[in-house]
Parts: C-alpha cells; structure tokens; sequence
C-alpha cells in the first residue's frame, strides 16, 4: 500500500463544503435549544416578593369607608423584606394620584391608609380595584415581576 499523505491527496477539497454546511446547521439548531432552555431560567438568584395582609384582614373595601389595613412584604418563602416602597395605583377603580408607602429598616409592615374621597368608580360601576407594586431595595437580589393582590372597591 502507498504511503498516503494529506498534501499529496487530492479528494480532501471535495468534502469539505458539504461538511461546513452540516456543521453551520447543527451548530445553529444547538444554539437555538440553548437559547430556549436559558430563557426560561430568569435572572439568577431573584426571589419574588409580594404582600400578605395581617390577621387575615379583608382586602374588600367599601367606598363609604376610609381604605386602612395593615400589610406586610415578603418574599417567596414567607421571610420579611425591609426597606420596601409599596406604590399604589388606579385599577378598574379612578384614584387621585399614586399612594406610596414605606416599610422602615427594620420592620416589613406597611400600614395602608386611602382616604375614600380619592378614590371613585365610572359611572354604573359598583366594584373596581386598586393595583398594588413593591420596589424592593435597590441593593437586594428581590424582584416584583409577577403580579399582586389587587385592592377591591365597592359602592
């Protein structure tokens, strides 16, 4: 048998588009399932956090009552978050203006206070709601990406 060498073979050329080409494919249909795999991950190690309302106070408010109940903020495991800013906004329901309440550093309850004068419905409305958002400290790993209780309002 010859001595074969790959500068003396001349089928080495013929192969080689077909090969880059399989290559380029399989390589962009791998980095398309890592791209999905990886999306669904989110950022590492954010915790959602959210409100509970103490001593399972009713979050049902009648508009001829002031809005008052007492909430604290955690996160997904049930521990306390602190230096929290809780931001409370029109829903279905019309509101003057934005409520903005804030845990201290060492506390996580929030007392929430609306006077019903600042709130009101649309015309032949009898329930609407209130939104509420948490900005969690700006140097934490928490985040409030899914969404919250809503307050509702009745006439």
């Amino acid at each position: 048998m010859a001595d074969r060498s790959f500068t003396t073979d001349t089928r080495a050329i013929e192969g080689l588009p077909i090969r880059l080409v399989i290559a380029l494919v399989v390589g962009v249909a791998a980095l398309s399932m890592m791209m999905t795999i990886l999306d669904g991950v989110g950022e590492i190690g954010q915790t959602e956090i959210t409100y509970v309302v103490e001593d399972h106070q009713d979050l049902t408010h009648s508009m001829d009552d002031d809005i008052d109940f007492t909430m604290e903020i955690v996160d997904e495991n049930g521990n306390e978050i602190t230096e929290t800013t809780v931001i409370i906004t029109s829903g279905t329901a019309q509101m003057d203006g934005t409520e903005l309440f804030s845990t201290g550093t060492d506390n996580n309850e929030v007392d929430v206070t609306i006077d019903s004068s600042n709130v009101d419905l649309r015309h032949g409305q009898d329930t609407g709601t209130l939104s509420v958002d948490i900005q969690p400290p700006s140097d934490s790993n928490h985040a409030d990406d899914d969404g919250n209780p809503e307050i509702i309002v009745y006439r």
